[in-house]
């Protein structure tokens, strides 16, 4: 018998024995740790966002421009981005989008109307009137 037979019929062996360590065919019990989460637990999404900011009358929002499907509303604790939206479109009307770069993370969101999460700005990066360039297309 030659050393690659030995080795191919020594493989067969050990595969075998191991798989015929549970005889009686029962399923092998491995104790792993719960892993269910809580929503209240998950960890933060930090980054920088670009997309469209607008103001509804009674939500802030910004629409995302890398992923359009995804509306975050916006914390306004400290009035800075109604100050910034007022300084670009000073005759703006409810609605109306300027283009935002920012550093945010995000939140869950408390507001049972909107459940989508919350972006809590950090830095302002880029604030500008919306234009063909920046219009997320």
């Amino acid at each position: 018998m030659n050393a690659a037979m030995k080795r191919s019929i020594l493989g067969f062996s050990f595969i075998y024995s191991l798989l015929s360590c549970n005889p009686e065919g029962n399923p092998v019990k491995v104790n792993t740790p719960d892993i269910s989460m809580n929503v209240d637990s998950l960890a933060h999404a930090s980054g920088i966002f670009k997309g469209l900011y607008h103001y509804d009358g009674t939500n802030r929002i910004f629409a995302d421009c890398e992923h359009p499907e995804l509306k975050h509303l916006i914390e306004n604790k400290s009035n800075q981005i109604d100050t910034l939206y007022k300084s670009i479109l000073p005759q703006g009307h409810s609605g109306e989008a300027i283009y935002l770069e920012i550093k945010a993370e995000t939140h869950p969101s408390q507001n049972k109307n909107f459940p989508e999460d919350v972006l809590v700005i950090k830095e302002f990066i880029k604030a500008e009137q919306r234009s063909q360039e920046n219009n997320c297309n």
